[in-house]
């Protein structure tokens, strides 16, 4: 009985202890590592840049990129030019503006970055898709460079809104046997000086207009006899526009090269409305005796060429000096010959202001005069008499410059009186102003000078 009793006890004891081991209460926690969230990855946008309003411009001007897929936040958006960092004023979708900030170089390298975004820089222009930031520069004496390699003529030297600098040089290559070939080119720089390159070949036409240039770098030229060239963006090429019209001595356009004029040595001007088709719209009185030998324009509808018209008087034939002009748009192509100029009497220079007051260099063999007219070249009255220039060029109405052999000399009364500027160590060859800068060219070296 006891043993049966112990049995017992020992089977109630056994489930007892099998149950409280069983307990899930009891039993310990597993604890298990979370299982990592993995990033969704975020999507990059494609995004691209389709143009500028304007392609230059001043230090804290506001110009605007225009393209696709920005951003509206301008904390996301970073705009550098040569690593220095743009204000940005406003962003949407499609338009950013900002700031031009103060860079060492003239054509700094844009680099635009906006987060998870993929840009594509479609704008193609003179600065290679960048904007051009233009110098305020200090006032300077002349500045001397090495880089020219002009050979006896510069024609014409071109400055642009855009502070682009083009000029006509011309060079020679000495053939077997000793004879020698000349070739004419127009050289240009963007970036102030500091570079130049090779723009087009033209026509070898001295004291005349043989290229001209667009704040795009686009242009038109000669390049053959009676014929002129449309220059694409960047130079080189070029298509041919306007051919069989005789000498083309003078040459302007609108920036879009839409408008513009062509004048021939013999005196005929040849208008388009269309940058492809041309008209003949004056004749002049000049003839073959006669000739258009240089001129200068503000528009397409003030323009001022000058020359020679031949005459024949008691049986001697000379010559007389002679300005064919436009002064408004309202006004017709107009003749004024010198008559009372003596046969031997040039005009070297013309330069006109925009409230139709002008100056105009007049030689002969025994004098040189600088003269002047308030009317946009109906009537002139000489101011000067005195050193044998060969060119003068204004900045503005007061302040100027002229060109005799190695000497600069400068004005700031308006041509009334004159001093030496700068003695250079070769002669010049031409000079120009504008803006707040002069530039001069003689056989080797490149002058300017900040006003």
């Amino acid at each position: 009985m006891k043993n049966a009793t112990k049995l017992l006890y020992l089977i109630l004891f056994c489930i007892l202890f099998i149950s409280c081991s069983s307990d899930p209460e009891s039993d310990p926690e597993v604890v298990k590592p979370p299982v990592p969230e993995i990033p969704k990855p975020v999507p990059v946008v494609d995004s691209k840049i389709t143009a500028y309003s304007s392609n230059y411009g001043k230090t804290d001007e506001e110009i605007t990129i225009t393209g696709e897929n920005f951003s509206d936040k301008i904390e996301n958006i970073n705009l550098y030019f040569d690593n220095v960092k743009a204000t940005i004023i406003s962003a949407t979708s499609t338009q950013i503006k900002f700031k031009l900030p103060t860079t060492t170089n003239v054509v700094p390298v844009l680099r635009l970055e906006i987060t998870n975004t993929k840009i594509t820089n479609l704008v193609k222009n003179a600065y290679k898709g960048n904007i051009a930031i233009l110098k305020a520069n200090p006032a300077s004496s002349w500045i001397v460079s090495n880089s020219a390699t002009n050979n006896s003529q510069v024609i014409k030297i071109q400055i642009l809104d855009n502070g682009a600098v083009y000029y006509n040089w011309e060079t020679s290559i000495l053939l077997e046997g000793g004879s020698t070939i000349s070739y004419n080119y127009v050289n240009r720089s963007l970036d102030d000086g500091k570079t130049w390159e090779n723009w087009t070949e033209t026509a070898s036409t001295r004291w005349a207009t043989n290229f001209f240039a667009t704040n795009s770098d686009e242009g038109w030229s000669v390049y053959s006899e009676g014929s002129l060239y449309k220059i694409p963006m960047g130079g080189l090429d070029r298509t041919q526009l306007l051919t069989s019209v005789g000498s083309i001595v003078h040459m302007n356009a609108d920036e879009s090269l839409k408008s513009g004029s062509v004048i021939t040595s013999g005196g005929n001007v040849h208008s388009t409305n269309d940058g492809a088709n041309f008209s003949k719209v004056y004749s002049s009185t000049i003839g073959n005796n006669g000739g258009i030998t240089g001129s200068t324009f503000l528009d397409n509808d003030h323009i001022w060429a000058y020359g020679l018209k031949g005459f024949t008087i008691a049986g001697t034939f000379g010559y007389k000096p002679i300005l064919l002009y436009k002064k408004g748009s309202s006004d017709e192509w107009k003749e004024k010959v010198f008559s009372d100029a003596t046969t031997d009497a040039r005009i070297r220079s013309v330069q006109f202001f925009k409230d139709n007051s002008g100056l105009m260099l007049f030689s002969t063999l025994n004098k040189t005069s600088i003269l002047k007219s308030v009317d946009g070249g109906d009537n002139w009255s000489e101011i000067y008499s005195g050193e044998a220039f060969n060119r003068i060029t204004f900045n503005d109405a007061n302040n100027g410059w002229a060109v005799l052999g190695k000497i600069i000399y400068k004005t700031t009364n308006g041509g009334v009186s004159w001093t030496v500027d700068y003695t250079h160590e070769e002669d010049i060859l031409n000079i120009a102003a504008r803006d707040k800068t002069v530039w001069a060219f003689s056989k080797s070296k490149i002058l300017k000078r900040y006003l």
